[in-house]
């Protein structure tokens, strides 16, 4: 059993450290590998820092030049924290509510009329004036 206390490293649910172990607990595989597959965004020089760190923390272990594989505490690791999160960012109007708002047959209902109150929309349907015109909402225009 691996104790959080005792790592002399920071390991986060979904961080560099989770992806690295999530990753190689697949395969073993060299930096360049681990930091493309795994979607790290550190220079290679900070990568091989945080690998270094997980090393002498013995989750993993280097086994050739520049290759590296997992070790039982790394497993147990993975096991204890699971899968790697997916982001949870939307692209913009990739959402539920864009698609809704964005198509075609979309009747804006809340736009509506919805006071059962007589009287409450009267001032609708007035012109309003612009310049020495006056424009109605059914289109028509009145020259002052």
């Amino acid at each position: 059993m691996v104790d959080m206390d005792e790592l002399k490293t920071k390991y986060k649910h979904g961080g560099t450290q989770h992806r690295v172990i999530a990753y190689l607990s697949k395969h073993d595989a060299d930096a360049f590998e681990i930091r493309r597959e795994a979607k790290i965004n550190h220079d290679m020089k900070g990568f091989r820092t945080i690998l270094a760190e997980m090393s002498r923390a013995k989750l993993i272990l280097s086994v050739g030049e520049d290759k590296w594989s997992i070790t039982n505490a790394g497993l147990h690791m993975s096991v204890m924290y699971g899968a790697v999160p997916q982001p949870t960012t939307r692209k913009r109007g990739t959402g539920k509510e864009s698609d809704v708002l964005m198509r075609e047959n979309y009747k804006p209902s809340e736009l509506g009329f919805t006071c059962h109150r007589q009287g409450a929309y009267d001032a609708f349907l007035l012109p309003s004036r612009m310049g020495n015109r006056l424009v109605y909402p059914n289109g028509r225009e009145v020259t002052l």
